[in-house]
């Protein structure tokens, strides 16, 4: 990691220390692990959700966060209205008659002051002094094979410690009119944790984009290796340039994205935005096996990111997103050993034109055209 890597970062996002984390490479525990936080929380539950849906993990979810506001919690739920689209009111009147508030983030039908392709796309549960950030949505693809469709391999990071506020103060800027109620903490968070956790955030309507600007100082200041991890690959000009840059300095950098995508579309422009990539030495792979959702960086096996972006230009221009960055080689080796291995084992591609046919080029450049706009 070179020199005045990690002091950069420091100045870009919120930077406290003294946090513990854990992470959680399996949708069955990880849902677990945010149920048994709800049950447990005595004083607040806020959850920040692109997707909610009404199925058994959504429906599950809302009875907790409803028995969490029957016991005096303060409970808020702020879910993206396009995100969530089939999620009926009706599933949320027992919520609210207990006193948790629920409301959905920029509905495209209402005159919001926001315009309607600007999403709320985080995925952050805070129960008391406890925060969960991650790609999990809530719904029964994200989960595992006991409580789910073990459809997505996703990550979750729970953090415990002075990060939970910098990210509740995130919270409360995007939650719109359940904001002006939030409580915060009672007390100073304190976990006994020693790791140093950055909460980096993207906000277009409130000039914030220390998520982007964090990603371009990592892969500045990257010395040897750079691991992306991404469903979609669509990158912004920045972005691609500061990949191209590292890869070019001989920095090893190495792209995993969907091979069986969720969105064929952003596959489809994916697949011709690679060449560009791979012309510069940068190695793209597409996980097969299973639909990659993880979103994650691994610089120099040490410094590590989390959250809910991706690769794309709707996370990069649009998208309201959260992230964290820490320094831990634990976390590094154990993302290496789930992501960096699969990209080993995943199907490299090699070019374009000698993969794909003429038609299927062409429906890659046309995907590529109208996913630029």
């Amino acid at each position: 990691m070179r020199r005045g890597f990690w002091s950069t970062l420091r100045r870009v996002g919120r930077s406290t220390t003294g946090n513990s984390l854990e992470l959680s490479l399996d949708g069955d525990s990880s849902f677990r692990a945010i149920w048994k936080a709800i049950r447990s929380a005595r004083r607040r539950v806020w959850v920040e959700m692109y997707i909610v849906e009404d199925d058994p993990i959504g429906r599950h979810t809302i009875t907790l966060l409803t028995r969490a506001a029957r016991r005096g919690c303060e409970v808020l739920l702020s879910y993206d209205a396009l995100g969530s689209y089939s999620l009926p009111e009706a599933v949320l009147e027992e919520l609210r008659a207990a006193g948790g508030r629920a409301a959905a983030y920029n509905p495209p039908l209402l005159p919001t002051g926001s315009p309607p392709f600007v999403r709320d796309h985080r995925k952050l549960v805070i129960t008391d002094d406890r925060a969960f950030l991650g790609g999990l949505n809530l719904g029964v693809e994200y989960a595992g094979p006991r409580l789910g469709k073990n459809e997505f391999r996703d990550v979750l990071i729970a953090l415990e410690g002075p990060a939970v506020e910098s990210l509740a103060a995130m919270f409360r800027l995007s939650a719109g009119r359940l904001a002006p109620k939030a409580r915060g903490s009672s007390s100073p968070s304190t976990s006994g944790g020693s790791h140093e956790v950055i909460v980096l955030a993207s906000d277009q309507r409130r000039d914030i984009r220390t998520l982007q600007r964090a990603l371009g100082v990592a892969l500045k200041r990257a010395e040897y290796s750079a691991l992306l991890v991404s469903p979609y690959f669509l990158p912004t000009p920045a972005l691609g340039r500061g990949m191209i840059s590292a890869a070019r300095r001989g920095v090893e950098v190495r792209i995993l994205t969907a091979g069986q995508s969720d969105s064929r579309l952003a596959q489809a422009a994916g697949r011709h935005a690679y060449p560009r990539f791979q012309a510069a030495g940068i190695q793209v792979a597409e996980l097969q096996g299973g639909t990659l959702h993880a979103k994650a960086a691994v610089i120099d096996d040490e410094v590590v990111f989390l959250g809910s972006f991706n690769l794309d230009r709707w996370s990069g221009y649009r998208n309201l997103e959260l992230a964290v960055a820490t320094r831990s080689r634990e976390l590094a080796r154990d993302l290496q050993q789930e992501f960096g291995t699969a990209a080993k084992d995943a199907r490299t591609v090699t070019s374009d034109r000698t993969t794909y046919g003429l038609p299927r080029r062409i429906g890659h450049w046309l995907a590529y055209q109208l996913l630029r706009l």
